[in-house]
């Protein structure tokens, strides 16, 4: 069976990356022409169906665990904590706040200078960049997982 359960996980995969690249533009075409209110009651129905999905989902010999969860944690917090570990975790962190700053501050910026050189608005722009994105992300993703590879 395993053969037949890769075949099924890439098909999910397919499916997964394909709805999320098409969500993105299409819930910001609803936001734009229904405001926010329809994405929200969407996302809710959404949620709502999953909730239902988790609980119809039988029990399967559900055990206590060996460790209790609190000291799981405690555990897992030492060894971030380690001499070796914190300082790279540290690092990680510092660089991830600055790109997200970077995009966050800079991107309307770049966006406005772009949109003057396009001749739209910012938020056509930006809408513009958010498919551009979702394209250059999700092709290569999309194409290596039907063809099976793992630079996917």
């Amino acid at each position: 069976m395993e053969e037949r359960y890769r075949e099924v996980m890439k098909d999910v995969k397919t499916l997964t990356l394909l709805s999320s690249a098409f969500s993105i533009p299409i819930g910001a075409f609803l936001a734009q022409f229904y405001a926010f209110t329809l994405p929200l009651v969407m996302t809710l129905l959404m949620e709502l169906g999953a909730l239902v999905t988790v609980l119809s989902i039988p029990e399967y010999e559900f055990k206590r665990p060996e460790v209790s969860y609190h000291i799981h944690v405690l555990h897992s917090t030492r060894e971030l904590l380690r001499n070796d570990l914190l300082p790279l975790i540290l690092v990680s962190i510092a660089v991830s706040m600055s790109i997200n700053q970077f995009h966050k501050f800079f991107e309307p910026y770049l966006g406005e200078i772009l949109a003057r050189d396009l001749g739209t608005t910012l938020m056509n722009t930006l809408g513009l960049l958010g498919i551009v994105e979702v394209l250059i992300k999700t092709l290569p993703r999309l194409i290596g997982i039907r063809l099976g590879k793992k630079w996917a």
